[in-house]
């Protein structure tokens, strides 16, 4: 069988514990997993608008960002029947840990090598 190392493991656990907390929506296309931008801004106590300019500023290619992140709109609800769409990404679990690699801090640190 193949091989995980220990650290492999503990980064699956926590991905997929962030994308199945009961307080976040698991979004789930073609059989794939994904957090949002959302989600790793809370866990990792940064303003969501900062976590949306790190994806923006990624130093990857193209293609991965093409295959790892997709930028949607949520709809936000302003109070007395009007509404605001907002930019957020879905990112795969490789987009999530290319992201979180670039944090500092305890909770960061449970993601690096």
């Amino acid at each position: 069988g193949a091989y995980y190392s220990p650290l492999f493991i503990l980064k699956e656990v926590l991905f997929l514990a962030l994308i199945i907390h009961p307080d976040y929506q698991l979004y789930e296309k073609k059989d794939k997993a994904f957090c949002s931008s959302l989600q790793v801004a809370e866990e990792f106590g940064k303003e969501h608008k900062n976590v949306l300019a790190d994806i923006r500023n990624l130093d990857c290619s193209e293609e991965f960002n093409a295959l790892n992140f997709q930028q949607i709109r949520r709809t936000v609800d302003l109070g007395g029947g009007r509404t605001r769409k907002d930019p957020m990404f879905l990112m795969t679990r490789d987009g999530f840990m290319f992201l979180v690699m670039g944090y500092r801090g305890k909770k960061a640190g449970g993601y690096h090598d």
